[in-house]
């Protein structure tokens, strides 16, 4: 049935989309059972919210950093985080680009222009 699809290179563009998207919603569900098994940030003594009225949440995180900065289970608690959130964020660019590149395929195809939602965000 794909087969039947445009031609070779929107097919192709299609299937490195689907796939991306699949790889993507695979990772997504690994993240959330990986971060809900984790340790809060609140669990940690140096850490605290703090009440802040020109805060977006009227709260905001009270830290000692003097203290954190000696804590390596603190700090490598940090460091995953961070490396979650960052693998995250380049699998949902490569998400991103593979939209982009099935948009452009089809645009060349039906002879229209390409525009993502991402085209008007400033």
């Amino acid at each position: 049935m794909l087969s039947t699809i445009g031609d070779a290179e929107l097919r192709e563009a299609l299937a490195e989309y689907s796939l991306t998207l699949e790889f993507l919603q695979q990772q997504t569900s690994y993240v959330r059972l990986i971060t809900t098994s984790r340790l809060n940030v609140l669990s940690f003594p140096e850490v605290s919210l703090a009440y802040d009225p020109n805060s977006r949440r009227e709260r905001r995180f009270a830290i000692d950093f003097d203290i954190v900065a000696k804590n390596s289970q603190f700090l490598e608690y940090i460091l995953d985080i961070n490396n979650t959130h960052r693998a995250m964020a380049e699998w949902c660019r490569d998400t991103h680009e593979s939209a982009v590149a099935l948009c452009h395929e089809t645009a060349r195809l039906t002879d229209r222009e390409c525009s993502t939602a991402l085209d008007t965000v400033e």
